[in-house]
């Protein structure tokens, strides 16, 4: 991984605390990759998600320019979008809740500490953020951040606010709410295994 500056590895940190890791089998590592990828945008208008996910840097107190968008800032950024418009309904959750459901729709639920055991593990997380930011998944969103049950359009065409907003609404029909946020999250983490 490349060396951070102090200000930016002290910005990380404050991202990664804001998510939690889950305790003593954490997820620190695999909150670490995600602020080393960077997030760009292949279709039209998901451009907006990189630039919310680098508004962070002002909401908690940062103007450096740290480069470009990271998965990490973005993911946060749109977990706090996705609790702005569940609020008010009976199963609202907070931007950690859904944060982490994210990341088990993309099947990153699987690498605590104890999955790192070999630069292989690093790779495969890496293919994983590739598909996903790539637009490799499948019809359904299956692979992305949104998975659509039935889906009638190809979610590798539809911006990621609408694939967002189209499973909000699935959730809310099916009066669904997003798992509980534990402290140690394995019930969390692998509710989706």
């Amino acid at each position: 991984m490349r060396e951070l500056g102090k200000d930016e590895r002290k910005y990380r940190d404050i991202l990664i605390d804001l998510v939690g890791t889950g305790g003593q089998n954490g997820f620190q590592f695999l909150l670490e990759i995600l602020w080393n990828k960077e997030f760009y945008s292949l279709i039209p208008h998901d451009e907006n998600r990189a630039e919310d996910g680098k508004q962070l840097r002002k909401e908690v107190g940062f103007d450096d320019d740290f480069g470009p968008c990271r998965c990490l800032e973005m993911l946060i950024s749109l977990s706090k979008r996705a609790e702005f418009l569940l609020h008010g309904y009976e199963f609202a959750s907070n931007f950690v809740d859904i944060f982490w459901e994210i990341i088990c729709n993309l099947g990153l639920n699987k690498y605590d500490k104890k999955a790192f055991t070999s630069s292989k593990t690093v790779f495969e997380v890496e293919e994983i953020l590739d598909k996903w930011i790539e637009r490799r998944y499948s019809f359904d969103g299956n692979g992305g951040l949104f998975p659509i049950n039935g889906a009638e359009m190809d979610q590798k065409e539809v911006e990621i606010w609408y694939q967002m907003q189209k499973y909000l609404i699935d959730k809310k029909a099916k009066k669904g709410a997003f798992a509980p946020f534990l402290k140690n999250y394995s019930e969390l983490l692998y509710y989706n295994k």
